[in-house]
């Protein structure tokens, strides 16, 4: 008797704690570029926030799995299924990548992963100068605590605003580069 009691706790034990093993969430967030992409005139607008509507949203999660969905005209997104883990998110629409990196510790059922921008892009782009250097020093949930340095989210505004891949940008790679070599300097 004493043994089906403990099994019972135990069972009770790990029912309550599913969430925090490999639940499942629906989440949503907005994408934003410091420029508009061009119209039917092919005019850019500069300004600090504008959607980045029409967009492929590529979301890795730290186990390896992979999940897609596409922002809406005001560049909103909402995608199902995805596990409580951390993750990386590329948003794709021609040569322009917007990115961010999620540090997920909550299982709730909703959760808004607020906007990612040129401030989320550098940080991605300072965890893949890291991983490319420590390749395993550094996890997806490290990304929301770098601090990119101002001139390196500059460079990537700069490259929204040619409407490049900031990632790819050599001014990005090397501010990057830069920053980990004085905070991983032994």
């Amino acid at each position: 008797m004493g043994r089906l009691v403990g099994l019972v706790v135990i069972f009770i034990f790990f029912a309550g704690c599913t969430p925090f093993f490999g639940a499942k969430t629906v989440m949503y967030g907005c994408v934003r570029v410091p420029v508009a992409l061009p119209g039917i005139d092919g005019d850019l607008e500069v300004g600090n926030d504008f959607p980045f509507p029409h967009a492929v949203v590529e979301i890795r999660g730290e186990n390896g799995e992979r999940w897609e969905t596409v922002t809406d005209g005001q560049g909103k997104y909402q995608i199902e299924g995805v596990e409580s883990q951390p993750f990386l998110l590329y948003a794709r629409r021609g040569r322009m990548v917007v990115a961010q990196g999620v540090s997920l510790l909550s299982s709730k059922e909703t959760r808004d992963l607020g906007v990612a921008n040129c401030y989320t892009t550098a940080q991605v782009a300072i965890f893949e100068a890291a991983s490319s250097l420590y390749e395993e020093a550094v996890y997806f949930r490290d990304i929301p605590h770098f601090t990119p340095s101002s001139a390196l989210v500059t460079f990537v505004r700069e490259a929204f605003l040619r409407q490049e891949n900031p990632l790819e940008d050599p001014r990005v790679k090397e501010e990057a580069h830069r920053l980990i070599d004085v905070w991983f300097a032994q």
